[in-house]
């Protein structure tokens, strides 16, 4: 495999529910990418939507993110940031952990779309498998 600067890049959430939102694309994930799996979140899942999220510069500081979040209004999508550097408190770093560490670990591939077909099924073993998503709520000591 010829070595390049392409990759891959994935955005994700995981609910207490044991569901999983993720989205997969090849190149770096901008606003623009981050307002698009906003929306398909609400679509997604159809009901009010409460997202806590890293201190990342794109989840907080673009004007276009913050502008489409006031657009849709707090009755549909509230979004609150966790403190500082915290990802023992992030349930979804449980899920980057089991895909990067469990599900994909060892693996190689041959290019950009057999690396994507790795991820997405990987990311449906993880899926299927609603008490791990749940666990990764627990492994914080959140109480939701």
């Amino acid at each position: 495999m010829k070595l390049t600067k392409e990759h891959l890049s994935t955005i994700g959430g995981v609910t207490p529910m044991g569901e999983l939102g993720i989205w997969t694309k090849k190149g770096a994930i901008n606003e623009y990418d981050i307002v698009d799996f906003l929306s398909h979140l609400l679509i997604r899942f159809n009901e009010r939507l409460f997202i806590i999220w890293d201190g990342s510069t794109i989840h907080s500081k673009s004007i276009f993110v913050r502008s489409f979040i006031k657009a849709i209004g707090s009755e549909r999508l509230r979004v609150e940031n966790f403190p500082g550097y915290a990802p023992e408190l992030n349930p979804t770093e449980g899920l980057w952990h089991q895909l990067k560490g469990v599900e994909m670990k060892n693996i190689c591939a041959t290019d950009l779309t057999d690396l994507k077909s790795k991820i997405v099924t990987a990311i449906a073993r993880v899926r299927r498998n609603r008490k791990l998503i749940q666990g990764f709520f627990g492994q914080t000591g959140l109480i939701i």
